[in-house]
């Protein structure tokens, strides 16, 4: 069953859209929801508050190889996530 998407994250996926992804700043960007921070299991996402925009490239690589080869390369899932709201907080 697919979930409702509130008013408020419609808006937060407007704003991520626009941004440039996260690791490799590029433009044209996918919405990748966190892995491995301890809210998501198994064919389960994270809530869309915890959510960054990465390219299609950055997101595939990311899900390939993992978070730990990832993170290792672009940085912590986390402090990105802390980047955007910051940026998103600054609108």
């Amino acid at each position: 069953m697919a979930r409702k998407i509130s008013k408020e994250n419609k808006a937060r996926f407007n704003s991520l859209g626009e941004m440039p992804c996260m690791a490799c700043h590029s433009h044209g960007v996918q919405i990748h929801h966190l892995i491995g921070i301890g809210t998501s299991g198994m064919g389960m996402k994270s809530p869309d508050e915890l959510t960054i925009p990465l390219c299609v490239y950055c997101h595939d690589d990311l899900h390939r190889h993992g978070v730990k080869s990832w993170e290792r390369k672009h940085g912590p899932q986390l402090e990105l996530l802390t980047k955007v709201n910051e940026r998103l907080a600054n609108e």
